[in-house]
């Protein structure tokens, strides 16, 4: 959210949020720019989002030479939890499938950081 959402209170901040499946618990780091938080744990126990209403001023994180700005996440640690039925849950302690899963189109196994430029900002 490059110009913050509704419980942004800080003036010229954006907002940056992680998204995942249900069942996923993540550990993560999240950039915009050269601006990085300190590591958040996150379980996820349905599709939602989680991360920061406050993140950063992002014109100070806004490069002018190629009118862009980097957004990444850094992942630590990635485990996925599915029930089946109630005597049977299943725990993947490998980030491999839910990654692929989740974003098919990276298709890069053993991927532990994703970045996003986004150019022609106002």
């Amino acid at each position: 959210f490059p110009q913050g959402r509704e419980t942004t209170w800080m003036p010229g901040f954006c907002a940056l949020f992680l998204w995942c499946p249900a069942g996923v618990h993540i550990r993560y780091r999240l950039r915009v720019g050269n601006h990085w938080m300190a590591p958040d744990v996150d379980d996820y126990p349905s599709k939602m989002g989680h991360g920061h209403s406050n993140f950063c001023y992002l014109d100070a994180q806004w490069d002018r030479g190629s009118d862009s700005v980097t957004v990444g996440v850094q992942i630590l640690e990635l485990s996925a939890r599915e029930d089946f039925a109630e005597c049977l849950r299943v725990i993947n302690q490998g980030p491999e499938r839910v990654l692929l899963k989740v974003a098919e189109p990276l298709a890069h196994r053993g991927l532990d950081r994703v970045e996003w430029r986004i150019r022609n900002m106002p």
